[in-house]
């Protein structure tokens, strides 16, 4: 298990680290062209977006994480992975379909007034595509796919950065150009991540295995929903007592500490495939209790 943690903790790592490298290096870039409010507008929306992700598709990729390795045969782990793929599609077009008609009433929830409405309803396709490009990356991680998870977020990160320049720098699109590079970032995510597990997903949909994997998911949307307020209340106590300028230069701030983070994220996302795939073995809590000691001596230090 401490191999296996390690190789994929290094792999994880170079790939965050270079993604978290390659926004921090541009990052003068995007302070250039795009006003405050800019990154303010962009902040709300991406808090609010991940919010969807959590209450819409009600965590289902956490069910796939805790049964997918413990299923028996390949049909199952076929039925359970695509049951969750197009729950999720399904639900998050529903979401979209109700919300497209209401953006001017989005605007003035989020913003406090409606000059942002179509800014809104350029985001909801954003919303739509980035919960199933999520789902199916994070299925690479509990298929124990390290490098196609790593590729899948090196690729989907110059795309969205290529695209954005383009868009900003050229077509002088603001911030139109920055969401609209983000959908082609997590449109191609998505295409890769789909070739990465085209022999795991298929037109299936599995009702009782559905039901199983809400069971377990529905209880963990509370809590996901505390650590995401937990995360996120800064920003959100920003617009409401300063305005969305205030957001905009803390959110440049918060990326200037970003490659620092993707250490730790790298470890988490390395680590917790590892415990789902063999946590019935006894020698698992020995090997986490040595993983635990391991990372504290280099924190501490």
């Amino acid at each position: 298990m401490l191999r296996r943690f390690m190789k994929d903790a290094a792999i994880y790592g170079i790939g965050m680290i270079l993604v978290r490298s390659i926004s921090f290096f541009l990052l003068p870039f995007y302070t250039d062209v795009l006003a405050p409010d800019d990154f303010g507008v962009i902040d709300i929306l991406n808090v609010s977006m991940l919010l969807v992700n959590l209450c819409i598709p009600l965590e289902i990729s956490q069910a796939i994480a805790r049964f997918y390795q413990d299923l028996p045969n390949k049909k199952e782990k076929k039925d359970y992975a695509s049951t969750s793929l197009w729950f999720t599609f399904f639900s998050l077009s529903l979401f979209a379909l109700v919300c497209i008609p209401f953006t001017r009433q989005i605007s003035i929830i989020l913003f406090n007034n409606n000059q942002y409405k179509n800014i809104v309803l350029l985001y909801i396709p954003y919303i739509l595509v980035y919960g199933i490009q999520y789902l199916m990356q994070n299925q690479l991680r509990w298929m124990l796919k390290s490098k196609a998870y790593a590729i899948n977020s090196l690729l989907l990160t110059l795309t969205t950065l290529i695209t954005t320049i383009i868009l900003v720098l050229y077509f002088h699109l603001g911030i139109q150009g920055v969401i609209i590079g983000q959908l082609c970032g997590v449109l191609i995510g998505a295409v890769i991540a789909l070739y990465a597990c085209r022999e795991t997903y298929a037109f299936n949909f599995n009702l009782h295995a559905l039901q199983i994997m809400l069971r377990f998911s529905l209880p963990l949307v509370p809590s996901s929903i505390s650590v995401l307020v937990m995360n996120y209340i800064n920003r959100l106590m920003l617009k409401s007592l300063m305005g969305i300028t205030e957001v905009g230069l803390y959110g440049v701030a918060y990326r200037i500490s970003s490659p620092v983070s993707a250490i730790l994220l790298a470890l988490q996302t390395a680590l917790i495939p590892i415990i789902y795939a063999e946590y019935y073995k006894p020698e698992t809590p020995r090997d986490l209790e040595q993983i635990f000691r391991i990372f504290i001596a280099f924190a501490i230090a």
